[in-house]
């Protein structure tokens, strides 16, 4: 249905037919008063329409991602409703969003190809550069399993990234899955894109997304962008050309952890020969941990969703590795892992330090600053192996330092003075139920605090004595000396009567 004017939160807007964007679901529209701003108008509300209204309105009263730090600039990691669409008559059409369009963004599918990355970024997009998007996707997803938070439909379809700086911001929001913190209400996620599909969301078991089906959809982006766009379920069997990597998903058919079921081009000899892409990249261009990871999701992974890494150990990993990044000698834009022998950019892919079979490896540790450094400085220490029937474990979360407990004092020796303590503090107190040292003798106990009661007397037993003071023991004798002043003169008076 053509919309040329709706209410925007009431407020009366035109839509732009000039600059219109098809989704599967949806269309999306800019907005004549803001050019800042587009409308995406659901196709089709009959069945659906006051489920999806109320997603949005309780989506509008969510921040997720509040708690990032961002770098000034940097535009916002989720294209997230930021108004709610009507009709003229009030009847729910959509929502409005910040525009994240050309010339400023561009899909994340165009940096899976050589061309598409020359032609946005020219030589800024390097190998590295990948690596950096790959982690920040992983961390986006990190934080938003965090908060409860499920993307769902998660491709390189639906993440643009910002030309100028690199950035990402996830599109098509109202597909997430939340919960409402106010009615308790659970907003389901039952969109995906069979590409990047756990396989448990299409075969029946269960069409909702989860934080393992998350997981495994962010492994097969991963995967793609440091390959520079190959998918680690591609391949088809000879003579079908209607084959995809889904397909391979739901058969189990990955080459990272299979390549004994594929065959190179031209080597097929039978139909059901799965035949890899010609220029199909080795899957050891990836940084090490990142390979087991990939193994590990793709292989034991695949069928067991327990067993897949998560987000927080990709993007740790991945950070780990961006401190481990070389540079060739011959095109100081080619960059690629360490454990690489030479440029994998420039000539076939040789380690000098070869990747383990499929394995489960302990998280990464944080990040450290990217470092550009010569091959020959570069040696840092092999990771420890776990075995592979392991569950990946979660990435170490930051503890705050411990402060070391002060070493018990030795009691004083017996009629020594006990040192004096710094000026302004308290002596600690005596445990309760326990007996204060004795007073050495001669010495004088401390008074007690003000306003203090002295501790009642065992049972059975007699309170302390107060200790006479040096002020009480003169009085007393003044009184003596008085006293005996006073009988003396009172005998001498006497005879006198």
């Amino acid at each position: 249905m053509s919309y040329p004017m709706i209410l925007l939160d009431g407020r009366p807007v035109t839509l732009r037919d000039a600059e219109r964007r098809r989704g599967g679901q949806a269309e999306v529209r800019s907005v004549a008063e803001d050019p800042g701003i587009v409308v995406k108008l659901y196709d089709d509300l009959q069945k659906h329409a006051l489920e999806q209204e109320q997603r949005v309105r309780v989506m509008r009263n969510l921040q997720p991602l509040g708690g990032r730090l961002i770098r000034p600039g940097q535009p916002p990691e989720l294209a997230w409703p930021v108004g709610i669409a009507t009709d003229l008559d009030g009847t729910f059409i959509g929502y409005s969003m910040r525009k994240f369009g050309k010339p400023d963004h561009t899909q994340m599918v165009a940096l899976l190809e050589p061309a598409g990355r020359r032609r946005l970024f020219a030589d800024r997009m390097t190998w590295g550069s990948l690596l950096t998007i790959a982690s920040s996707a992983a961390g986006v997803v990190e934080q938003l399993h965090e908060e409860g938070i499920l993307v769902g439909d998660l491709s390189s379809r639906n993440i643009v990234v910002s030309v100028a700086e690199g950035y990402l911001t996830f599109l098509d929001c109202d597909s997430f899955a939340f919960t409402d913190p106010r009615s308790g209400t659970y907003y389901p996620s039952r969109w995906h894109t069979d590409d990047y599909a756990a396989p448990e969301r299409t075969r029946g078991d269960g069409l909702e997304a989860t934080v393992a089906s998350d997981d495994f959809a962010l492994a097969v982006l991963i995967y793609q962008l440091l390959t520079g766009g190959d998918h680690p379920f591609a391949g088809q069997p000879q003579g079908q050309e209607n084959w995809t990597p889904g397909d391979n998903i739901k058969d189990g058919n990955s080459h990272v952890v299979h390549p004994d079921r594929f065959v190179v081009p031209g080597a097929a000899t039978k139909p059901d020969d799965l035949v890899l892409p010609a220029d199909r990249m080795d899957p050891a261009v990836l940084p090490k941990r990142a390979l087991l990871f990939a193994r590990q999701a793709f292989g034991p992974g695949l069928q067991d969703p327990a067993r897949r890494p998560t987000a927080r150990q990709w993007r740790a990993a991945l950070e780990e590795a961006q401190d481990y990044i070389k540079v060739c000698t011959s095109d100081p834009d080619h960059e690629y892992a360490e454990h690489l022998a030479g440029c994998p950019w420039c000539g076939p892919v040789i380690e000098s330090k070869p990747v383990a079979p499929p394995t489960v490896i302990s998280p990464a540790t944080p990040a450290r600053p990217v470092v550009r450094a010569e091959p020959e400085v570069l040696a840092p220490a092999a990771a420890p192996w776990v075995p592979a029937d392991s569950v990946p474990q979660p990435a170490p979360a930051y503890q705050p330092p411990v402060t070391p407990a002060p070493m018990p004092q030795q009691p004083a020796a017996y009629g020594a003075t006990p040192p004096p303590a710094p000026y302004g503090s308290t002596p600690p107190p005596v445990p309760y139920g326990s007996t204060p040292p004795p007073v050495p003798y001669g010495s004088t106990p401390p008074p007690p605090p003000y306003g203090s009661t002295p501790p009642p007397a065992p049972y059975g037993g007699t309170p302390p004595r107060r200790a006479a003071s040096p002020t009480s023991t003169t009085t007393i004798i003044w009184i003596i000396v008085v006293l005996a002043f006073l009988i003396g003169l009172a005998i001498w008076l006497a005879p006198l009567h």
